[in-house]
């Protein structure tokens, strides 16, 4: 109740009474406490308010202003639902060219104290492998025949270093700018790939895998916006199968 009256949003405490949920739950099987207190607390609850997302032509416009960018890229590897520290963490090795696929087992995260760091993906269900479609393998390729290294971050600076966040969706506002485009967030991106792909009937659990959610509970309700017209066209498919005459 201080936290909600000092001005934080229902979202930040609820991910607070999360973490200190999950600690008393640890806490509880070891016995160090009699029982979780926190469990009879209720959160604030969070409203759901649909993503703001690009459209398909929007997407196309987008990827044509940026192809002179050192980034294009990565902005095609964001399109196919991959998280900005995702990206950043991707090491040559973990693309494959024969079979087209990438591999996302790490992430690049900046930690107060320690800078940018490499990690390990946010949740288990992140660690996923992607088959990449044409436009994104072109786009690899073209950037790691311009490379004269076999292993290590697929994207550094002139140093060696990777990106910095910060300078990435810099350039990433700019882009949006120059091609005269709405301004959003760059995960927005994110919410972009899945939306089109809900809007053009992909069943919501490949989707899920795709952006590497943890529960498909989360996709169904982020998206929750896309899916009753999807339903429309699934019922409306009905038609044609019972073909009442």
């Amino acid at each position: 109740s201080e936290k909600l009256k000092s001005g934080l949003s229902n979202r930040t405490v609820k991910f607070m009474h999360s973490i200190l949920h999950k600690s008393l739950e640890q806490a509880a099987r070891w016995g160090m406490v009699i029982r979780k207190v926190s469990g009879l607390v209720d959160p604030p609850s969070v409203s759901h308010k649909a993503p703001v997302t690009l459209t398909a032509e929007q997407v196309a416009t987008f990827l044509n202003q940026t192809k002179s960018s050192r980034f294009y890229p990565m902005y095609c590897l964001a399109m196919i639902g991959l998280r900005e520290g995702e990206i950043l963490g991707l090491h040559i090795e973990d693309f494959d060219r024969e079979s087209r696929t990438i591999h996302i087992k790490h992430a690049v995260q900046y930690l107060v104290g320690k800078g940018l760091v490499i990690t390990e993906p946010k949740t288990e269900k992140a660690r996923r492998s992607l088959k990449i479609p044409d436009f994104v393998y072109e786009a690899l390729i073209g950037h790691l025949d311009l490379r004269n290294r076999n292993q290590g971050l697929m994207f550094v600076t002139a140093n060696g270093t990777p990106y910095s966040p910060r300078n990435f969706v810099r350039d990433f506002k700019d882009q949006l700018n120059a091609a005269g485009l709405p301004e959003i967030r760059f995960h927005d991106l994110r919410h972009t790939t899945a939306t089109l792909l809900l809007s053009q009937n992909v069943h919501p659990k490949v989707v899920q895998e795709i952006l590497g959610h943890s529960q498909i509970s989360l996709t169904m309700d982020v998206y929750s916006h896309v899916i009753p017209s999807v339903m429309d066209d699934a019922l409306k498919l009905l038609d044609n199968t019972v073909a009442i005459k």
